[in-house]
């Protein structure tokens, strides 16, 4: 099961060829490595699967740096008990200072730039799981709050980015009696993550619905869902001499 929503967003168009590529790069590890998937380790991990993606589509334009330094709008809570501004309420956050921090991925093709901030979640999936999709808007909450300390002229783009991880446990793998694909089905019509991405990739391949992990756990594959954030803070310039 293969698929990419969302080209009708203009940002999302031009990143199809990458996303694309990533699927291609999915498949062909599974192939290779047929007892082990890009997904099945931590959002490091899938996140150089997608900086990876960029460099090998076709046309060669594409570019990926990923964990790079870069400065970032700061979130600092102000307590007026510790000597913060007396007319703030106490709470209230400051988002106009900036620090130094780093940034997850940035890809470019000489057009358009891209930066990303990802996060990844281990969904649990199937008619024994009573959380539906709580660690999925977790994640999409996290990715969405540090793509809101990107400054504006980090990208024409401003991503969140975050990858799921549905896995089945044992005993639901045993009542589908094997049709690991009605189960995943299943689980993407459900639509745990919601309508306001603006797009999503997924990958399934064949081969990993009987990949388990030594506990018994199928982890058939993974959805990768991307929101941008419009709104940034530009790098304030430096002062004349």
């Amino acid at each position: 099961m293969i698929g990419f929503h969302g080209a009708s967003k203009p940002f999302a168009s031009k990143l199809r060829p990458v996303a694309e590529s990533w699927i291609e790069i999915l498949s062909a590890y599974s192939r290779r490595e047929p007892e082990d998937a890009l997904w099945w380790y931590n959002e490091r991990a899938t996140l150089s699967s997608l900086a990876g993606a960029a460099w090998r589509v076709p046309s060669g334009r594409w570019m990926a740096i990923e964990e790079f330094i870069s400065d970032k709008r700061a979130r600092v809570r102000v307590a007026r008990a510790e000597g913060g501004d007396s007319s703030l309420p106490r709470g209230h956050v400051e988002s106009g200072a900036i620090s130094s921090g780093r940034v997850d991925l940035h890809l470019g093709n000489g057009r358009s730039n891209f930066a990303f901030e990802a996060k990844q979640a281990w969904q649990p999936i199937g008619d024994q799981s009573k959380d539906r999709g709580v660690q999925v808007r977790k994640a999409m909450k996290g990715a969405w709050k540090d793509a809101g300390h990107l400054l504006l002229d980090e990208g024409d783009h401003r991503l969140a980015c975050t990858f799921v991880v549905p896995y089945i446990s044992p005993t639901c793998a045993e009542r589908a009696k094997g049709n690991i694909s009605s189960v995943v089905e299943g689980w993407l019509k459900e639509r745990v993550w919601g309508k306001r991405q603006d797009a999503v990739a997924y990958h399934f391949p064949a081969t990993a619905r009987s990949l388990r992990s030594e506990r018994g756990y199928i982890f058939p594959g993974v959805v990768m869902l991307i929101r941008e954030r419009k709104k940034a803070v530009r790098q304030p310039r430096a002062p004349l001499p």
